[in-house]
């Protein structure tokens, strides 16, 4: 899967994450960060996010009804089986 460059500056509670990280939104879609410009913008927001870190090869693609997914860190009580329309596009 291609990464979409970043959206984060310096000081963003997302910009360590690494590169091939997805992200779970609070209204409990998955992302790529650069994707979309579906992202937290303030270090509040960010706490009700979720991510999966280090994504098995093909998991993004993988996502949906059959296949559900959960955050492995930040908010990880976020599940989802839906992946953001523009960032499907952007990858």
């Amino acid at each position: 899967m291609p990464t979409p460059p970043r959206v984060y500056g310096p000081g963003h509670p997302f910009a360590d994450l690494p590169d091939d990280v997805l992200l779970i939104s609070p209204s409990r879609m998955v992302h790529v960060p650069g994707g979309c410009d579906h992202y937290p913008r303030t270090a509040e927001q960010a706490t009700l996010w979720g991510w999966i870190s280090d994504p098995e090869p093909g998991l993004w693609n993988r996502i949906g009804p059959s296949h559900p997914v959960r955050a492995n860190g930040g908010n990880t009580d976020l599940t989802s089986e839906r992946r953001c329309a523009t960032c499907v596009s952007a990858t």
